[in-house]
C-alpha cells in the first residue's frame, strides 16, 4: 500500500473482482483489513457525505462501501401512509435513502406539500397489494436503472452499506428476492415482511411483470398485500432466499431493536417466523440492514449513532458473514 501526500489510497486490488455477476466477498474485505489507515477527508459528491454534519468520521477508510456502491445499483421505493408524511419524507431523503441510486415515494392518494407517486393514478394495473402495484410501476418506468430494486415502508432505517455487501455475494441476473421470512401458519404461502424490505433482483423484477397480470394469485382481491406479493412471487417463479447472516442472525429487523432485545415480539409474527428468531442480540446480525419502527426523529437518532460515535480504542473489524449463493 502507498499513501499519497494527497490522502488518497494507491491499490489495484481494492478493485472488486466480479465471477459470474457475484462479486467474491471474502477477498474485498481482506484486502480492506490489510489496507485500513486513518484518512481525513472532506467528500465533495453530495450522495456520499455524512448526512448529519456534512463530513465524515475523520478516521473512517469508506473505499470498499464506495466501490460496492459503483458497483451495486440499487433502486429504493417506499410506501408512506401519509402519517407525518413532510417529516418521514425529509429524514428518508436525508438519511438512509441519498445512498441509493434512486429514491420513488408511493402513496395512495396526492400531498400537495410532498412530491409523491399517486399509485391509485399510476397508470398500472390495479392490485389490492400495493407492494405489486409498486413493483409494477417501477418495472414500467424504471426497470434498466438498477440491479436490485428494494421496496419497504417510511417507518424504516436502511444501512445501505449493509444492504450492498449483502447483495455483493448475489447475482441479479437470477429471479429471487429476500426479506425477514414468514410463512402462513397452514404452511401454504411464504412471504417476507415487507415493512422492513423486500429486495427483488432485475431478473425477478422481469420475471414478475412478465407473468403476473394474469395470474389469479397476483390480482385476487384481499387485503393482506404482503401474503399476496408472496404468492404472486410463487407463482411467476421467482424464489425466496435466505437473508441470514452465516451465523443464523437476521439482517432485516421486523421490530425495534429494544423488542428484539427483549424477544417480546408479537405472538403472531414468532408463529410465522421461519428465521428461528432467538431472543436478545443473537437475533440481530451485526450487518443488520433494516430496523422497524423508525419515526423521523429516530431516523435522525440513527443515522447519527451509526455514522458519528466511535468507542474509543477499539479498532474496528469487517466480518465475512455472508452465506455462499447457490
Amino acid at each position: 500500500m502507498r499513501h499519497t501526500t494527497s490522502g488518497r489510497f494507491i491499490n489495484q486490488h481494492h478493485q472488486l473482482q466480479q465471477t459470474e455477476g457475484v462479486f467474491r466477498v471474502r477477498d474485498v474485505l481482506q484486502n480492506h483489513r490489510e489496507e485500513m489507515q486513518p484518512v481525513t477527508q472532506r467528500i465533495s459528491r453530495s450522495g456520499d457525505e455524512s448526512l448529519i454534519s456534512g463530513y465524515l468520521y475523520s478516521s473512517d477508510n469508506r473505499t470498499v462501501a464506495w466501490n460496492l456502491r459503483k458497483k451495486i445499483r440499487v433502486l429504493c421505493w417506499v410506501w408512506c401512509s401519509g402519517r407525518d408524511i413532510q417529516n418521514q419524507t425529509q429524514a428518508i431523503h436525508r438519511t438512509w435513502g441519498r445512498k441509493c441510486d434512486k429514491v420513488l415515494i408511493f402513496t395512495d392518494r396526492h400531498f400537495a406539500k410532498v412530491t409523491t407517486i399517486d399509485l391509485s393514478k399510476a397508470g398500472v394495473a390495479y392490485s389490492t397489494s400495493r407492494y405489486i402495484m409498486a413493483y409494477r410501476y417501477v418495472y414500467k418506468h424504471y426497470k434498466d436503472d438498477a440491479d436490485w430494486f428494494f421496496g419497504t415502508f417510511d417507518e424504516t432505517y436502511v444501512c445501505m452499506e449493509n444492504l450492498r455487501l449483502f447483495l455483493a455475494g448475489k447475482d441479479s441476473k437470477k429471479p429471487a428476492y429476500y426479506g425477514h421470512r414468514l410463512i402462513l401458519e397452514d404452511g401454504s404461502v411464504e412471504f417476507v415482511d415487507a415493512r422492513v424490505g423486500c429486495i427483488l433482483s432485475q431478473a425477478g423484477l422481469e420475471l414478475f411483470a412478465q407473468n403476473s397480470l394474469h395470474k389469479t394469485e397476483c390480482n385476487q382481491m384481499i387485503p393482506a398485500g404482503e401474503k399476496q406479493l408472496g404468492a404472486c412471487f410463487n407463482k411467476t417463479g421467482v424464489i425466496l432466499g435466505n437473508s441470514t447472516d452465516s451465523l443464523g442472525r437476521s439482517r432485516f429487523l421486523s421490530f425495534a431493536p429494544s423488542v428484539q432485545m427483549q424477544g417480546s415480539q408479537s405472538h403472531w409474527f414468532l408463529l410465522q417466523d421461519q428465521e428461528g428468531l432467538k431472543k436478545g442480540k443473537e437475533s440481530m446480525s451485526v450487518y443488520t440492514i433494516t430496523i422497524s419502527g423508525m419515526t423521523s426523529f429516530f431516523m435522525y437518532g440513527i443515522e447519527y449513532y451509526l455514522y458519528h460515535v466511535r468507542p474509543f480504542g477499539l479498532f474496528p473489524v469487517d466480518q465475512d458473514l455472508n452465506i455462499p449463493d447457490g
